[in-house]
């Protein structure tokens, strides 16, 4: 499916029975994958989370068993993604990515998207 929340890409391969899929994700899922994402943060009222909120694809593989994180590939950020009526914290995310952007990263490993979470945690959110 094209849905970004969840949506499937159709470029899904096997690979020694391993099969390597791609789902598309949204800013919230990309922060959600993380699994460093403050539990405060709730999709919709912080980040976008809708249909249509494409930021990427995340790229798992799946041995029949478990489902691994294997990394997340971004779309260029667009003025249009600090605009999104979803979520507060929507903007700083925006402002974090362009900054890795400006560095052409668009592409992370579970570790460094780990770094970029807890980035946000620190600079996005209200302090306690």
């Amino acid at each position: 499916g094209d849905r970004c929340n969840g949506g499937i890409d159709d470029d899904i391969k096997l690979e020694k029975d391993v099969l390597v899929l791609k789902q598309h994700i949204t800013p919230y899922d990309l922060l959600v994958l993380s699994n460093v994402l403050s539990k405060k943060v709730e999709a919709y009222s912080d980040l976008a989370a809708c249909a249509s909120c494409c930021i990427g694809t995340a790229t798992f593989k799946y041995d029949f068993a478990s489902l691994t994180l294997v990394s997340v590939s971004l779309l260029k950020p667009s003025e249009e993604d600090a605009k999104v009526e979803q979520g507060k914290s929507q903007a700083c995310l925006y402002r974090l990515l362009v900054a890795y952007q400006s560095k052409d990263k668009l592409t992370f490993t579970p570790d460094e998207l780990k770094v970029l979470a807890e980035k946000f945690n620190k600079n996005c959110l209200p302090n306690p």
